[in-house]
């Protein structure tokens, strides 16, 4: 236990991560992966844009992140295996919007608060980020209240094409104070080890 608290401390990836930028995935056939996560029903329907994408947009969207300052996306393996998404756009004065999601095949699995803790500490410690925003549909329980866990508070309710979102926040500060003195958290990351 104490190697784990120390390990908390020093803020480090789980040895068995690995994060991978979009523009460096050159494998045809593990964006057409990406991209039937991305359009299965139980992803797409809590997206901000939940329409279908084609795999000719997927692949002219990846090669555009080259020539953005603003998005990043990136794969998430964990022991060699995919198994997720995060991103962070609208990337600006040490702020953007994150996002994420678990491959179809991982919901069941109990890797929600690993991949979300990897994830963030990747925005915050890699990506030097400060702040995080994020919007998760009103209806999302399961995101809500993971944002809730990592700290995350809601700020307003905004409104967009019949759906309703909680924008959220979540400073550096705030994240780290959360993971020093929430035991819950320690608990969860501690059983996924």
């Amino acid at each position: 236990m104490l190697l784990f608290i120390l390990k908390l401390e020093k803020m480090e990836m789980y040895p068995n991560y690995e994060v991978i930028d979009f523009t460096q995935i050159e494998d045809l056939y593990l964006k057409k992966q990406i991209l039937e996560w991305r359009n299965d029903e139980s992803i797409r329907k809590w997206m901000y844009n939940s329409d279908i994408i084609s795999l000719e947009q997927h692949l002219s969207f990846i090669d555009s992140l080259k020539y953005k300052k603003d998005k990043v996306y990136f794969l998430v393996k964990r022991n060699n295996e995919y198994i997720g998404v995060f991103y962070v756009v609208d990337r600006k004065d040490y702020k953007g919007e994150f996002g994420y999601y678990l491959a179809p095949k991982f919901h069941q699995e109990n890797l929600s608060v690993e991949f979300y803790y990897n994830n963030l500490l990747y925005c915050f410690n890699n990506l030097e980020l400060k702040e995080l925003l994020g919007h998760v549909l009103k209806t999302n329980k399961d995101a809500y209240t993971l944002n809730l866990f990592f700290g995350f508070e809601v700020k307003e309710i905004q409104k967009s094409d019949l759906k309703e979102f909680y924008y959220m926040t979540l400073t550096k500060e705030k994240w780290e104070e959360n993971l020093k003195n929430n035991n819950k958290i320690k608990y969860f990351l501690e059983l996924t080890k």
